[in-house]
């Protein structure tokens, strides 16, 4: 008698199903776990070509019965990861090595997701894996570790950080984890560099300030081994009421501290700069307020960009993030003139405003070479608005800029 291998079942995880629009399509994605007797291994499927569907729920009942339809015994799944499985619809091609074909029963209702009856997918599996920090690299940097069981999720702000509290600690905290719905293996990367540059930049004022770390066993674990290590499941950060700029902005709400922004902000990023990093995307969501309406700078890994607050000569290079460091720096020079330009949009006009669009305009010189330095905006003699304004009216288009004490 020729033993079988034992059926695998298919798991879908409820709250889990998650879109992003990429290039005008809309990409779906659903966790799932697929259990053989004591082993599971956890799953991620994306699919592009659902878009045809109008409504979310649609989409995501048609994803799920691609996964429950797929026969998930001949990939080869990874073990203590996460498997990213990418599904695309190609009903013109022959079966391939790669290919298996989905059956569906033919009822209206799988009629109506709009697939025929023998429908033909390329599986790409086995191409992106989770892979967690380990903890005895941060262990010797006095840096707590927290047991991810005693964190309580109070608010999901984008699906990868959370507002939380901790167990037997006062007052709220962000919690920031590794795991997202669209991971990439450069999502490990760059919280390894958040991780580093936080720890470098502990103490620093108008710095977002890291606290602890949680850990954990692997979530992921194909097999429940009580001998296997701690990882790091995510970064907690002190957490700032006062939210973003960017939430202000889109609130149209204004705040008589802006005033102080501009030289805090720019004081941060000359720490930055100053303990040799970069910070690469520096905008008003990445600008947050503290209970005293103080201007903080997050999300300091550096390896995240947005293009259109890239300055102009980094806009052209294939890969920006390859840039030598003084690039990086007199790019970032451009971004924060731009980032003042938004506070002066933002505000109700007036001489500060004056002041601060020429402040703007220097630092966002073609040149990058003629751009002014943090430097001369930090060293002022009476703060980052000038005390005498009306000279500074009378005269900001006359005289150079070192001149009036910069």
């Amino acid at each position: 008698m020729v033993e079988t291998e034992p059926a695998l079942k298919i798991m879908i995880l409820p709250k889990t199903y998650e879109e992003e629009r990429q290039s005008g399509q809309i990409q779906c994605s659903q966790k799932a776990i697929i259990q053989q007797v004591d082993r599971r291994w956890h799953i991620r499927v994306t699919c592009c070509e659902l878009a045809g569907l109008e409504k979310r729920i649609e989409r995501r009942d048609a994803l799920r019965r691609i996964i429950k339809a797929t026969n998930f015994v001949s990939l080869n799944l990874l073990k203590d990861t996460v498997t990213q499985i990418r599904i695309t619809h190609c009903p013109s091609l022959r079966p391939l090595h790669s290919e298996q074909t989905l059956h569906y029963e033919t009822s209206e209702d799988q009629r109506r997701i709009r697939y025929p009856f023998t429908s033909l997918y390329s599986i790409e599996h086995g191409l992106i894996e989770i892979r967690s920090p380990s903890l005895p690299t941060f262990r010797c940097r006095s840096l707590p570790a927290i047991a991810v069981e005693k964190v309580q999720e109070l608010d999901d702000i984008n699906g990868q950080v959370f507002r939380v509290r901790i167990e037997g600690k006062d007052g709220d905290y962000i919690h920031k984890t590794l795991d997202r719905p669209w991971y990439e293996p450069s999502d490990t990367i760059a919280f390894e560099h958040e991780m580093q540059n936080s720890l470098l930049l502990r103490g620093i004022p108008n710095i977002g300030q890291i606290i602890g770390v949680t850990v954990g066993k692997n979530i992921y674990q194909t097999t429940q081994d009580s001998e296997t290590p701690e990882v790091i499941h995510g970064m907690l950060f002190k957490y700032y009421p006062g939210g973003t700029i960017k939430q202000l902005q889109q609130n149209n709400q204004k705040l008589e501290s802006w005033r102080k922004w501009p030289l805090q902000i720019s004081h941060a990023l000359r720490e930055l700069h100053k303990s040799g990093l970069a910070h690469m995307d520096i905008k008003p969501s990445n600008i947050v307020l503290d209970k005293e309406n103080n201007a903080v700078i997050i999300d300091l890994g550096g390896q995240s960009i947005t293009y259109e607050w890239l300055a102009p000569e980094l806009r052209e290079k294939e890969n920006v993030l390859m840039s030598c460091f003084e690039d990086k720096v007199r790019g970032e020079l451009w971004t924060l003139g731009k980032l003042f330009s938004e506070l002066i949009i933002y505000n109700t006009g007036g001489l500060e405003n004056d002041y601060l669009s020429y402040i703007s305009n220097q630092l966002m010189h073609d040149d990058p070479t003629s751009r002014i330095s943090l430097d001369l905006i930090h060293n002022s003699k009476s703060g980052f608005i000038p005390v005498d304004l009306v000279i500074i009216k009378v005269t900001i288009g006359n005289i150079p800029f070192t001149m009036l004490g910069y």
